[in-house]
């Protein structure tokens, strides 16, 4: 994997760095007087993709649209992608410091990674591809990744929308019986429920992967509607 960040202005290698070091400063912070298996919580790798990590990023605030750092965190145990209190508060922090670029932060234990490579799951293959290491506390590089045939990656795609897009279509066709019958508490929350659905069949399709978050915000990252523009040839 890559390693260099010469591609960047000075600037944003500082950034960098500087997230890579907060977001370790901040777990070891949360694991002062931990005992048994927490205490055992590690980070291994930090890795940037994305547009940064590809040179496409774009700084355009007139417009509304700054390309987020995309960071994917790997860990070594799969309780501490839990530890919700730990990303929070490193984003917390991170976006406090620095407002040139917001923070997409994702974190995967390294089994559940390797397995899905192995698996030929074309999100972390292309993570693997083009990311660049900004921390690593092993050498051990990623898994090789499996390959899967066009045919294959269309129809893992195909499945996904069609569960997808039928789950939202039945939500929104509730939601309009809850309109007539004016159960507006109702009607809100299969509204949501249809938009959520929508964004996940949208993210599935597209790139095979879904954040582990309810929040649609999170959904909504940039990165991702990068992928999608180029995704919707797995559907023809």
């Amino acid at each position: 994997m890559k390693t260099a960040l010469d591609h960047l202005p000075e600037s944003k290698q500082q950034e960098l760095a500087t997230i890579s070091t907060i977001l370790r400063d901040t777990l070891d912070d949360y694991l002062q007087g931990k005992t048994a298996s927490k205490s055992e919580f590690r980070i291994l790798k930090i890795i940037l993709f994305g547009s940064h990590a590809k040179g496409s990023w774009v700084n355009d605030p007139v417009n509304g649209y700054i390309s987020d750092y995309d960071i994917l965190v790997i860990v070594n145990k799969a309780a501490l992608v839990e530890e919700d209190v730990v990303w929070q508060r490193a984003k917390e922090q991170i976006d406090r410091k620095f407002t040139s670029a917001p923070l997409g932060l994702i974190v995967h234990d390294l089994q559940e990674v390797n397995e899905r490579l192995q698996q030929g799951h074309y999100f972390f293959k292309d993570i693997r591809e083009e990311g660049i290491e900004l921390f690593a506390a092993t050498p051990k590089p990623l898994a090789e990744p499996g390959d899967l045939t066009e045919a294959e990656k269309q129809k893992i795609a195909r499945k996904h929308y069609e569960q997808w897009f039928e789950s939202a279509v039945q939500f929104i066709a509730l939601h309009q019986v809850t309109m007539q019958n004016h159960w507006l508490k109702k009607a809100a929350f299969l509204l949501h429920q249809a938009s959520e659905h929508l964004f996940a069949c949208t993210l599935l399709t597209c790139t095979n992967y879904l954040p582990k978050s309810h929040n649609i915000e999170k959904r909504r990252h940039p990165w991702f509607w990068s992928v999608c523009g180029i995704g919707d040839v797995r559907l023809q």
